[in-house]
C-alpha cells in the first residue's frame, strides 16, 4: 500500500510540474551498458538544442533570398564560409553535409544571444500561444536560449524540425553568476518504475555518448521481462537558477532488431535488421554497440522452430552460419538459412536469443506467413508461346506439350486443280528456356523503390517434329540474348503497385539456322495493387503456437480467389540477316518493326488451379497489307505438390487463336495439353 501511494505522488508530482511549464514531454530514455552486465539509463532533454538533422534542405535559400527583417538580419550574422557554399550550392552530399554542420554552428551562436528577438525583426512571424507566454516573462539564461529556439521554430516550420517543448537541461551558468555541474544534477529528482513499481535508482552525470544524465540501477532482474515494463518520471529538473520542469518517458535502446521482410540484402533468406534508430541526432553510442551486437551473433544462433499452418505442434529447425551485408557503423542484416527444409505451404517462424544475450536481443522474434510453396513462384501464365519474350522468372523451364491444330491446306483434286482442305495437324514438342544468370547486379538495399536486373543470357527454344515448313516455323525457334529490366514501386506494400520496364536484345533462327533476325524490344508493364491480389484464405482459430501475442491463431481451412491484370506495350524493331529458307515470316519485309499492346488476366481459383487468358494486339510495320494481327491463348494450369523449394512442376491445357511474332503461319486455332517441370535459383538472384 505504500509503494502505491509513493507511485501516486510521484505521478502526480510529474503531472503537476508539466502543467505549470505547458511542457510536452518528448526527451528520450535509453539503456545502455558498460561490459554488457553493468547497465543504466541515459536521459537526454537538451530540445533546446539545434541539430545538423532538425535543418531541411529548403533552409539555406529561403536565408539567402528571403527579403523579411529576420532572413536579412540572420544572413547577415552568418560566418563568410558558410554564405559561399550556400551560393555555390553543390549537390554533392558532402558538400552538403559540410552547409548543413556550419549553418547549425551559426544559428547555435545566434540562439545563444539575448538580444536575437526584437519586434521589428519577428513582425511578420506568427507565434505560438506557448512562445508567447514565455516571451512575456522575458526569461534568461538556458531559458532564453529556449525561447529563441521556439522563436526560430515559429519563423521558418516548414524548414526547420519542430523542436519539442520541453525546455533544456539547464547547463549552470546564468547572467548571474556560475554554477558547477554536480549542482546542477542535485536539481534534478527522478525515479524508475518497472510495471509500476519504483526501482532503486542513483542519480549520475552525464556518460561520454551525450546523456544529460544517468540513472543507474543495480537490480540486473529489472530486465528480465524486456523494456516494455519500464518507464522513467523525471519530476523535477533545473531550466535556470529558479525555474523547474519536468516529464516522463518510456526507455527504449539506440539499436533495433527485427525479423525484416525478405529484400535485396537477403533475398532468398531470413533477415535479421540489425540498426541504428534511425531517428536519433547522436547516435554514437549506437555505432559503437553494433559492433558488439555482431561479435556475439557471430558466436551464437537462436533457438528456432517453424510451423506450417496447416499443423498444430511447431517444428523445431536449425540454422546454417549467416552471412551478413550493409555498413557495420549504421546498419548490418545477418542473412540466416534454415539447414532442413522448411514445411512446404505457408508458416510460421520464431527466434529466440537466450537469456544472457544483449539486450537488443531479449525478445521474441516472429515472422508469420512465410511462403514455401513452389506453385506459388510458377510464373503467371506458363504456355505464352512467344519465342524470346517470356518473362525471365526462373532459371530453366523445361516443357513438354501436345499440339492439335486446324488449318487450310492446299491440296489437288481429282482434275489437278488446287483446292483448300481443312486438315488437323499434330505435333510434339519441345520447349525450354534456360537463364544460367538471372541477375548479375546487386541488388538495392532494403527501402529502395527501385530495382534493377541484369540477364546477360538467356536461350529461349522451341523444338517440334517433323520437317520445318512455313507452317510450323513458329513452333521451330531458337532465340538467345540478353534482358535488362528496371522495376520501380511506387506503393511498396504487401500487395505492390509497380511498373515494370523490360528492354531486350536477341536474335532467333530457325531449327536448323537456316533463317535468323536480330531484334531489340521494349515492354512496359504497370502493375496495380488493385488488381494484384494473390489468394486469400478463409480462416478458423486454432491453439497458439509460435504467435506472442494472442492464445488463438489462424488456420487456413478454405481457399477464396487471387487475381491479377497486367496491361502491356510493347515495340519491337529489327532485321533478317540470314535467309536461306524464306517463308512467310519475312515475304513482306526483311525490315522487322511492330508495336503491341494487350493485357493477361490471371484468376487462381485455388492454390492447385489456375487460369490465364492473354490478348495481344500487334501493329506490323513490315506488312502494310497484313498490318493487324490479334493473338488469343487462353491457358489452364494445375500445379503439382513440389519435389523441393526451388522447383515446380504443372500440368498445363491451353487453347490458342489467331497469329505472334514472326507470323510464320496462317492464323492457328490449336489446342495443347503438355506438362513443365521449372526451376529456381541455380546461379542467379530470382527476380
Amino acid at each position: 500500500m505504500i509503494m502505491k501511494k509513493q507511485l501516486l505522488f510521484c505521478l502526480a508530482l510529474s503531472l503537476i510540474v508539466l502543467n505549470e511549464s505547458s511542457a510536452a514531454a518528448n526527451p528520450t530514455a535509453f539503456l545502455r551498458t558498460v561490459d554488457n552486465q553493468t547497465y543504466y539509463i541515459a536521459v537526454t532533454i537538451g530540445s533546446a538544442q539545434l541539430s545538423e538533422g532538425d535543418l531541411k534542405d529548403t533552409l539555406p535559400k529561403k536565408l539567402m533570398t528571403g527579403m523579411d527583417p529576420l532572413s536579412q538580419y540572420i544572413r547577415s550574422q552568418l560566418d563568410s564560409k558558410t554564405v559561399a557554399l550556400i551560393q555555390k550550392d553543390n549537390p554533392l552530399p558532402s558538400a552538403r553535409s559540410e552547409l548543413k554542420r556550419r549553418l547549425t554552428s551559426d544559428l547555435k551562436r545566434l540562439l545563444a544571444d539575448p538580444g536575437f528577438y526584437s519586434a521589428a525583426r519577428f513582425a511578420g512571424v506568427t507565434l505560438r500561444p506557448e512562445t508567447s507566454a514565455l516571451l512575456a516573462q522575458d526569461p534568461v539564461g538556458g531559458r532564453r536560449t529556449f525561447l529563441n529556439r521556439m522563436l526560430l521554430d515559429d519563423a521558418y516550420p516548414q524548414d526547420i524540425g519542430q523542436n519539442s517543448n520541453v525546455p533544456g537541461l539547464w547547463d549552470g551558468r546564468d547572467a548571474a553568476g556560475e554554477l558547477d555541474l554536480a549542482t546542477v544534477r542535485g536539481m534534478v529528482v527522478a525515479s524508475l518504475f518497472q510495471k509500476g513499481r519504483l526501482i532503486p535508482t542513483t542519480i549520475e552525470g552525464p556518460d561520454k555518448y551525450g546523456a544529460d544524465f544517468r540513472i543507474e540501477f543495480s537490480n540486473a532482474d529489472v530486465l528480465k521481462d524486456g523494456l516494455d515494463s519500464l518507464q522513467v518520471a523525471v519530476h523535477q529538473y533545473p531550466v535556470d537558477r529558479t525555474t523547474r520542469s519536468g516529464f516522463s518517458a518510456v526507455v527504449s535502446t539506440e539499436v533495433v532488431t527485427s525479423l525484416a521482410p525478405t529484400n535485396g540484402d537477403c533475398f532468398a533468406g531470413i533477415p535479421l535488421e540489425v540498426q541504428v534508430d534511425p531517428g536519433l541526432v547522436n547516435p554514437s553510442y549506437g555505432d559503437e554497440r553494433l559492433e558488439t551486437l555482431l561479435t556475439y551473433l557471430e558466436a551464437h544462433n537462436p533457438t528456432v522452430r517453424v510451423q506450417a499452418q496447416d499443423r498444430l505442434n511447431p517444428e523445431p529447425r536449425t540454422l546454417k552460419k549467416f552471412d551478413y551485408s550493409g555498413d557495420t557503423s549504421t546498419r548490418f542484416v545477418p542473412c540466416y538459412q534454415l539447414a532442413e527444409d522448411a514445411p512446404t505451404g505457408t508458416f510460421d517462424l520464431r527466434f529466440d536469443y537466450p537469456p544472457e544475450a544483449p539486450i537488443e536481443l531479449r525478445k521474441i522474434f516472429y515472422k508469420a506467413n512465410i511462403v514455401n510453396a513452389a506453385h506459388a513462384v510458377t510464373p503467371f501464365s506458363l504456355d505464352e508461346g512467344n519465342i524470346g519474350k517470356r518473362a525471365l522468372e526462373q532459371n530453366l523451364d523445361v516443357g513438354v506439350q501436345f499440339k492439335s491444330s486446324v488449318a487450310d491446306k492446299t491440296e489437288k483434286d481429282a482434275a489437278g486443280n488446287d483446292v483448300a482442305v481443312r486438315k488437323r495437324d499434330n505435333k510434339g514438342t519441345l520447349d525450354l528456356r534456360l537463364a544460367p544468370w538471372l541477375n548479375v547486379l546487386s541488388l538495392p538495399k532494403q527501402g529502395s523503390q527501385t530495382f534493377k536486373f541484369l540477364t546477360p543470357l538467356f536461350i529461349d527454344a522451341r523444338v517440334s517434329t517433323g520437317k520445318i515448313d512455313k507452317d510450323n516455323l513458329s513452333l521451330n525457334r531458337i532465340v538467345f540474348g540478353s534482358q535488362f529490366e528496371i522495376r520501380k514501386y511506387w506503393r511498396p506494400e504487401t500487395v505492390p503497385s509497380y511498373h515494370r520496364f523490360l528492354f531486350t536484345f536477341s536474335n532467333a533462327s530457325d531449327r536448323d539456322f537456316k533463317q535468323a533476325e536480330w531484334k531489340g524490344g521494349f515492354e512496359w508493364q504497370p502493375i496495380f495493387a488493385q488488381v494484384n491480389n494473390p489468394l486469400s484464405f478463409r480462416s478458423k482459430n486454432r491453439k497458439a503456437g509460435l504467435d506472442p501475442e494472442g492464445a488463438v491463431s489462424d488456420i487456413p481451412v478454405k481457399i477464396g480467389l487471387g487475381y491479377q491484370f497486367v496491361p502491356l506495350f510493347g515495340v519491337e524493331i529489327g532485321k533478317t540477316w540470314r535467309n536461306k529458307s524464306p517463308f512467310a515470316a519475312i515475304e513482306q519485309s526483311n525490315f522487322v518493326r511492330r508495336v503491341y499492346f494487350g493485357a493477361t488476366l490471371t484468376l487462381e481459383l485455388t492454390s492447385y488451379l489456375k487460369s490465364t487468358t492473354k490478348n495481344i494486339l500487334y501493329v506490323r510495320g513490315e506488312a502494310p497489307q497484313d498490318r493487324l494481327h490479334n493473338y488469343f491463348i487462353q491457358t489452364i494450369e494445375l500445379p503439382f505438390p513440389s519435389f523441393t523449394r526451388q522447383s515446380s512442376n504443372s500440368a498445363f491445357f491451353s487453347f490458342e487463336r489467331g497469329g505472334q511474332p514472326p507470323f510464320a503461319t496462317p492464323d492457328v486455332n490449336t489446342f495443347k495439353i503438355g506438362y513443365r517441370v521449372q526451376w529456381d535459383g541455380w546461379f542467379g538472384q530470382r527476380r
